[in-house]
């Protein structure tokens, strides 16, 4: 690949080809002479978020699965607005769970949200805080599941509970949003629609390994898909369809969904079915969430939730990325950035605004920072929850500082913009990853120099179909599948 070729887009959030691999920064010049700092805690383990799994691995997926779905629900279409959460329960009040929030374009900061630590709302109000007072409510409501309780009970996913609709509002523009994005055909296709009902026409559901009822399921998924997709504005009723139809294919059907996409990811347009079938998981995870949080509830009925956003203080949105094909104009752009992370790693204040720029503050280096620093840190559980998978640099940063906590898996992308907080007393923090952040650089001049790049970028969330797993308890399964046809959604 020539340089003119070049997509400077794809080029700057790949790391594996910037790098080579994350094996061997762990063990470069670089990070060879860094040592460990001490900052080791104890954690509360995942796993005891989860009361009534069998099974010690799949309570340990389904505790992170319960942090990742609250951060997933704030999460909106905008690109600044990710969302990073924690959970914390302390040893004198068992019963009371705090729920931590970061958002990496700072909306749901306390200086805007108003919302004190035991989410009241006091004066200004934003999706994030409205949408955390209906889930307080939600979850302060002890209506307990003992049977079929009709179509308002509290705890049922329908377009009458104010705290699924609420969910659906915040999220419905990131599902239309990444609906588009994923089902953009592929070459030579004019309708992308017909071309996937042609396709699924073509399987043969006389065979075992298939069946007509995933069949019709996956049918109805892409009718509720192109309503979205041609909508600006998707009905309440379309995206509660959807993403009710996209988890019970993906919990009730996975193996012959599996063997379907099998059948359709052929030949030259593998790659395209491979991320259709990625976006009914990432849809599914919308219904997901929601039982998540339903089992917290009536796994410990007398617990109580509060809510706090952590302040961005220290970030600044981010206004844009470098999107330019032109060697030249990246060049004299990577040639800013050097400059400005030079005198970022040698300014000892926050005050020099010329040194400080435009860099960002991602939601999971807000949170890790308010975890190592916290006096209390082993009242928090070991796992920082992300509404996707975060930034490489931020998984390094992480795996560098404390192995105590973790995350989900990195989608090996990075941020020109990205920075790290002060991480207050712990002052050595921020040369190490300096010197780790100013060593890509060097390396990404010199791929773009050599013009070494490869222009496709992986998921957002490559590690959404590993980690699915159906909350359901039996207790609560006829919340979604007595109705399949579901008269109610």
């Amino acid at each position: 690949m020539s340089v003119s070729d070049l997509d400077i887009y794809d080029f700057y959030f790949t790391v594996c080809e910037i790098i080579g691999s994350d094996k061997y920064i762990q063990h470069s010049r670089i990070g060879s002479g860094l040592g460990t700092l001490p900052l080791e805690q104890h954690p509360r383990d995942t796993k005891y978020l989860i009361k009534s799994s069998s099974g010690q691995e799949n309570k340990d997926q389904l505790g992170k699965n319960l942090l990742d779905s609250f951060a997933l629900i704030f999460a909106q279409s905008n690109a600044g607005s990710v969302i990073a959460t924690a959970m914390k329960l302390k040893e004198e009040e068992k019963n009371t769970y705090t729920l931590l929030i970061a958002r990496s374009d700072g909306e749901c900061s306390s200086r805007d949200s108003n919302m004190t630590a035991s989410g009241h709302v006091l004066q200004k109000s934003d999706s994030c805080t409205k949408l955390a007072k209906q889930m307080r409510e939600w979850f302060e409501n002890k209506d307990e599941i003992t049977g079929h309780h009709g179509k308002n009970h509290i705890n049922r996913p329908s377009l009458q509970n104010s705290f699924w609709t609420a969910i659906l509002e915040n999220c419905g523009d990131k599902i239309r949003k990444l609906i588009v994005e994923k089902c953009k055909p592929p070459d030579g296709i004019n309708d992308v629609f017909s071309y996937i009902r042609r396709a699924i026409g073509d399987i043969n559901t006389s065979l075992p390994i298939y069946s007509r009822e995933a069949l019709d399921c996956l049918s109805s998924i892409v009718d509720g898909l192109e309503i979205c997709y041609r909508s600006e504005k998707p009905p309440l009723t379309t995206l509660d369809k959807v993403t009710s139809l996209c988890f019970q294919l993906v919990s009730l059907h996975r193996p012959q969904m599996e063997a379907m996409f099998e059948r359709l990811a052929t030949g030259n347009e593998r790659w395209w079915w491979n991320r259709f079938e990625w976006l009914l998981f990432m849809i599914a995870n919308y219904r997901r969430a929601w039982y998540d949080m339903v089992r917290l509830k009536i796994d410990d009925n007398s617990a109580i939730l509060h809510v706090e956003f952590l302040g961005s203080k220290s970030g600044k949105i981010h206004k844009g990325m470098i999107k330019n094909n032109d060697k030249d104009t990246f060049l004299n752009e990577y040639q800013i950035a050097s400059n400005r992370l030079h005198r970022h790693s040698s300014t000892a204040s926050r005050s020099d605004e010329e040194a400080w720029g435009n860099l960002w503050v991602h939601c999971e280096i807000q949170m890790l920072n308010h975890l190592l620093t916290n006096e209390q840190p082993d009242d928090f559980y070991g796992y920082i929850g992300c509404s996707k998978g975060p930034c490489w640099l931020c998984e390094h940063t992480l795996k560098n500082l404390t192995s105590s906590f973790t995350m989900r898996k990195s989608h090996m992308k990075i941020y020109p913009s990205w920075d790290l907080p002060r991480f207050r007393e712990f002052k050595s923090v921020r040369p190490r990853v300096m010197k780790i952040l100013k060593f890509l650089h060097a390396e990404m001049k010199l791929r773009i120099q050599e013009g070494k790049v490869r222009r496709t970028v992986g998921s957002d969330c490559p590690d959404v179909m590993l980690t699915f797993r159906s909350p359901l308890t039996d207790e609560m399964r006829w919340l979604e599948y007595e109705n399949f046809e579901g008269d109610d959604s």
